[in-house]
């Protein structure tokens, strides 16, 4: 208990920066664009590493029954190009999350029609759609002011986890006063 009090701070200090990254973040999205293929390419070219090391080991357990040196190699050539071309992985991110918004509202248009006979879960059903589709779309069309609005998205995440971990802290600081 004692303890916590005296690092009680080092919360409060995490909750402001995450609050202030969030505030940056919403104000000026290109930072966290410039960051974020960073931090990708970074975990994949460390990923394929480690794939090509457990491949060659013989320890290499993958998802696509392929060797786990090329799974890693691919891993690392990936990491390469969010590394070295960083405005082609912020387009890549936009493509990949407008088919995945367009798939998902195909989905669910599928699941909609077939539960017609339930009138109010058919009409939700197919205004979900149509905004999944629709967002793919203009995500497709425009991926990197997509990609840009997301980051505000993610900017008010932040915000909201900042004031949370500060709440938390005087939750708990409280709790140990008593």
């Amino acid at each position: 208990m004692k303890q916590f009090k005296s690092m009680q701070w080092v919360a409060a200090l995490a909750g402001l920066g995450i609050i202030a990254f969030g505030i940056l973040t919403i104000f000026k999205p290109q930072v966290l664009l410039n960051i974020l293929p960073i931090c990708i390419g970074i975990a994949m070219v460390g990923l394929g590493t480690t794939e090509i090391i457990a491949g060659i080991r013989g320890e290499s357990i993958n998802l696509l029954g392929t060797s786990g040196i090329l799974q890693g190699v691919i891993g690392i050539a990936v990491g390469l190009v969010f590394l070295l071309k960083r405005n082609i992985s912020i387009a890549f991110f936009g493509v990949v999350l407008g088919f995945w918004a367009i798939v998902s509202g195909v989905f669910s248009l599928r699941k909609a029609i077939m539960l017609r006979a339930e009138k109010e879960l058919f009409w939700c059903g197919c205004i979900d759609s149509a905004l999944k589709i629709g967002v793919g779309v203009l995500m497709l069309l425009h991926p990197f002011d997509s990609m840009a609005a997301w980051t505000v998205a993610i900017g008010a995440f932040f915000i909201f986890v900042g004031v949370s971990v500060l709440v938390g802290d005087l939750f708990i600081g409280r709790l140990f006063k008593n």
